[in-house]
């Protein structure tokens, strides 16, 4: 196999790792999550600063205005911006059903990374003609001028930052909420018959009829 082959398995297999990961191992979803974050932050410095020779300090205002961008559209498709940043994503009036959460999540997603390289061509338009210290101190203050923007910017929640849309009990259980009757049986046959609340993104709350 030559060098070339090894490095496509070697992706392919990461690909599919990272893809059956989440089913494998369900109780790490967040940890495995925050992997994947880290990953792409890597491969965004490792483009720019090794192979392109930027010191670049501000990758992150990329990353914050596509998260950004996805959160406002999620939410935006169906309530007011401004109203659900102002009551933290909280209250009975902003309950996103799973159509909702998928349609918004389907929208925000490829939106948030449209928006994200757009800003990301105006600003390097600007900023990459300059080279060495001169470019690390410009991406820097540029990130810290965008973390202040985004600290008094109330629209999108301001220092306390926008709470995402809940993933409703039907995505997060694979059922929607009610009643369920469950037959039971022991080792010796005999049964009983139980009712199972499912309420929450949690195991659901078994109680004896």
């Amino acid at each position: 196999m030559s060098e070339r082959q090894r490095t496509v398995a070697l992706f392919i297999g990461l690909a599919v790792i990272g893809i059956a990961a989440p089913f494998l191992f369900p109780g790490y979803m967040t940890q495995i999550t925050k992997l994947w974050i880290f990953v792409v932050l890597a491969l965004t410095w490792d483009f720019v600063g090794g192979q392109m020779g930027y010191n670049s300090f501000g990758n992150i205002i990329f990353f914050g205005i596509g998260m950004y961008s996805c959160a406002v559209t999620q939410v935006g498709l169906f309530y007011p911006v401004g109203a659900y940043t102002a009551a933290k994503g909280g209250g009975t009036e902003f309950v996103f059903d799973a159509v909702q959460f998928l349609q918004g999540l389907g929208v925000g997603l490829p939106l948030g990374g449209i928006v994200a390289a757009v800003f990301a061509i105006v600003i390097g338009a600007a900023v990459l003609g300059m080279r060495g210290h001169y470019f690390a101190i410009c991406t820097l203050g540029l990130g810290i001028a965008a973390g202040e923007i985004a600290a008094g910017w109330e629209w999108i929640g301001a220092g306390s930052g926008m709470t995402t849309p809940e993933p409703p009990d039907a995505i997060n259980t694979g059922l929607e909420a009610g009643v369920y009757t469950v037959l039971v049986t022991d080792m010796e046959g005999c049964f009983d018959t139980l009712s199972a609340t499912v309420t929450m993104p949690t195991p659901p709350t078994i109680t004896l009829l």
